[in-house]
């Protein structure tokens, strides 16, 4: 019987595989409008101030900025693949 950890893998597994299928429809015609964004639930996903926390000696505003938006997505990659 699979754990809990084996059953999100396999989920997230079937998510990945269902967003890689919009891929080809999404490059014909960009989506538009509320329906086509993808909504992860509140707290999965840092916000940017976390990650300006971790660089509190970056002075510069917009580069502070870009780093923290920059490293958001990574939160969305498998484990094994994580840079943060």
């Amino acid at each position: 019987m699979p754990n809990e950890i084996e059953l999100m893998s396999s989920k997230i597994f079937q998510i990945s595989g269902l967003i890689r299928e919009l891929e080809p429809e999404f490059q014909r015609k960009p989506p538009r409008g509320e329906r086509t964004r993808i909504r992860f639930p509140w707290g999965t996903i840092y916000t940017a101030n976390v990650y300006r926390d971790y660089f509190p000696f970056i002075q510069n505003r917009t580069l502070l900025n870009n780093i923290a938006y920059t490293l958001q997505p990574y939160q969305c990659l498998p484990m094994d693949n994580k840079l943060v």
